[in-house]
């Protein structure tokens, strides 16, 4: 590959290029003509060879433009075949097309990847123009900047770590293991019973049928630990992510404890001193129900949502986690104790209980944005089309 191509983690990193090839990744490739889109693209193929497929308006021989294209590639039934590597170089550059295209990483459980080749040239548009193996003059090229989105940031929903496919799997063995083994606690669920289930009900709940991935962002087979809420661009710093050195590459998480509450399922993550610049959460957070403000140690909040009981968003799992935290920080002795396989179980009353590992669950992750507006509903066929797939 060329000098270029090396700024890109997933071209040149070793660890980037075996955590790609453990997950289901969409690439997307954007920038005016001339930007080395085409040449990126090309590398990306090869370096993924026969699990990954390019889709290049130039060999379609479509000229770069501000609207849709009408025969343009067909992007909804490559991800439907679960190829698990896709590649777009697109011509297309208005906005409603790219978030299209990063509508369908969602649709399908792919890890959206927006790739952004910067030359030294780029600022000159005569250079540009030259580059590029379309014939364009500089007014063209002004006027085709003006009517579009490029040139501006793309900033996501979200900004984390999104696990590989073969560490989701993994860790959702652990998780269902985790439930199975307190299904059979007497003691788990003599307490559950109260906390867990509304009104007279006397039954402990079924906890694989309480808890439920349906609400999760990309589908219920796509894990990841937040690192900052961005909403596209909205929060203050959101634009560092564009630039950061992170985006794109590899990193290993450590899972460091498993909690259970009555809302929601989490695995704690440990961030280490290379992440922990990458995690901006607003952790100053306030416990929901008495307002007591929460002050923890930064990156405290980090975790992976494995499950949500009805009616619970996602999001509930940090303050749950945050709520624990303040409870074992505070000395409040936890009121139940129990010894598992995998480390030491406790309960610090309202249902709320942390299993503390012995050994740290090392999961495999690519730091990236969720970009898509509008995700599916992940009851919707489309995102069991990708679940048979296995690589």
């Amino acid at each position: 590959g060329s000098s270029s191509d090396q700024l890109f983690p997933f071209i040149s990193d070793l660890d980037t290029r075996e955590a790609v090839r453990e997950s289901q990744v969409f690439f997307v490739l954007r920038g005016p003509p001339g930007s080395g889109k085409s040449t990126v693209a090309k590398s990306i193929h090869d370096t993924y060879g026969d699990i990954s497929t390019l889709l290049s308006a130039d060999d379609e021989g479509l000229r770069p433009t501000c609207t849709p294209h009408s025969d343009q590639t067909d992007c909804d039934t490559h991800a439907g075949y679960c190829k698990q590597i896709i590649v777009v170089d697109d011509a297309n550059h208005n906005d409603l097309q790219f978030q299209r295209l990063l509508n369908i990483a969602c649709t399908f459980s792919y890890v959206g990847m927006l790739v952004e080749p910067h030359k030294p040239w780029m600022p000159n548009l005569q250079e540009v123009c030259q580059r590029s193996h379309w014939t364009f003059t500089a007014d063209e090229l002004l006027e085709f900047k003006a009517k579009t989105e490029v040139g501006l940031p793309v900033i996501a929903l979200f900004y984390g770590w999104f696990l590989t496919k073969k560490s989701v799997d993994c860790l959702l063995e652990y998780y269902k293991s985790f439930l199975e083994d307190l299904q059979k606690r007497p003691l788990f669920l003599e307490e559950t019973i109260s906390t867990f289930t509304p009104g007279d009900q006397k039954l402990p709940p079924i906890l694989d049928i309480y808890f439920s991935r349906s609400k999760f962002s990309g589908g219920r087979n796509l894990l990841h630990c937040t690192a900052n809420f961005t909403d596209y661009g909205q929060t203050p710093g959101a634009a560092n992510y564009v630039k950061s050195s992170g985006l794109g590459r590899a990193f290993k998480l450590q899972l460091t404890a498993l909690f259970v509450t009555p809302r929601t399922v989490g695995a704690r993550v440990k961030l280490s001193r290379a992440q922990l610049p990458l995690f901006n959460f607003d952790e100053s957070v306030s416990e929901p129900t008495t307002g007591d403000p929460v002050t923890p140690d930064p990156g405290s909040r980090a975790h992976v949502t494995l499950g949500c009981a009805p009616n619970v968003e996602p999001v509930q799992t940090g303050l749950d986690l945050m709520d624990i935290l303040r409870s074992i920080e505070g000395d409040e002795k936890p009121s139940i104790t129990l010894n598992m396989d995998l480390g030491k179980l406790c309960c610090y009353g309202k249902g709320r209980w942390m299993l503390d590992l012995t050994k740290p669950i090392p999961v495999n992750s690519l730091f990236s944005g969720f970009y898509a507006k509008s995700p599916p509903n992940d009851d919707s066929a489309s995102h069991t089309l990708c679940e048979k797939e296995s690589f």
